[in-house]
């Protein structure tokens, strides 16, 4: 919008000194055109080589006016022209300016997508190789856990065919049902032979008891037993002893 404004002023200051330059070299013109007659009708020694000298000098002093004012207008053409030139350049370089300013913006915003990126990337391999760690972890303990599981079947006898999670399941499950029925059969087993133990040791305590009362009585009567012979013998040994008084005396 400027370039147009300035280029129509500058074509207006041409036009302009275009008419003033016509005007004054009209006017010159006239004067000369009038003035001619004068001196040619004032003096008459002036012949007819000296009008032409005259004319031929005006003619080129128009035309040398004329170059003038068309170099005139060619100047203020160039000028216009350099200006819209300038404006354009000045236009130019504020739009070479924005798009430099923008282009760093981009690139600003490159390099930090492109930082993001790495950073994001970076955390995912540091995760990845975290979950490997784990991975490892997990695989290790899988492999202690099914070795000390098969080991622990092959000791009750079980062999899997196929050494996998439900497989194991399903082995330890049955197993525990066993040692679990053996558990149960073997307190029942324990339940009737202490009652058993306890039956016969009643049986034999009563025997004992039993056994206890008849030697006690026995020995009640063999004590017995034992005084009345006792009485017996010093009656005899009393009536011993007065049958040999009896026979002493009768010496």
């Amino acid at each position: 919008m400027f370039p147009t404004n300035s280029s129509s002023n500058g074509q207006k200051d041409v036009r302009v000194q275009g008419q003033s330059s016509n005007l004054s070299s009209s006017c010159r013109h006239d004067f000369g055109m009038t003035s001619l007659p004068k001196n040619l009708m004032g003096n008459d020694t002036i012949n007819d080589s000296q009008d032409h000298e005259a004319m031929e000098l005006y003619s080129r002093a128009k035309a040398k006016q004329e170059e003038i004012l068309y170099l005139r207008e060619q100047i203020a053409l160039a000028s216009v022209r350099e200006s819209q030139l300038l404006n354009e350049k000045y236009g130019l370089e504020k739009k070479f300016s924005e798009l430099r300013m923008a282009l760093d913006e981009k690139q600003s915003e490159a390099i930090m997508s492109a930082s993001n990126e790495l950073a994001r990337r970076k955390g995912d391999l540091e995760e990845n190789l975290r979950l490997v760690n784990e991975l490892k972890d997990t695989e290790n303990d899988r492999y202690i856990f099914m070795s000390s599981m098969l080991g622990l079947l092959a000791e009750y006898g079980i062999f899997p065919r196929v050494a996998n999670a439900s497989s194991l399941t399903n082995n330890v499950k049955h197993l525990h049902d066993q040692l679990e029925m053996k558990i149960r059969t073997s307190h029942y087993i324990d339940g009737k032979h202490d009652e058993a133990v306890d039956a016969r040791s009643r049986d034999v305590q009563a025997s004992l008891h039993l056994r206890a009362e008849s030697l006690q009585l026995n020995h009640e009567m063999h004590q017995q037993a034992n005084i009345g012979s006792h009485f017996e013998i010093s009656s005899n040994i009393d009536r011993s002893g007065c049958k040999i008084d009896e026979l002493f005396m009768l010496a």
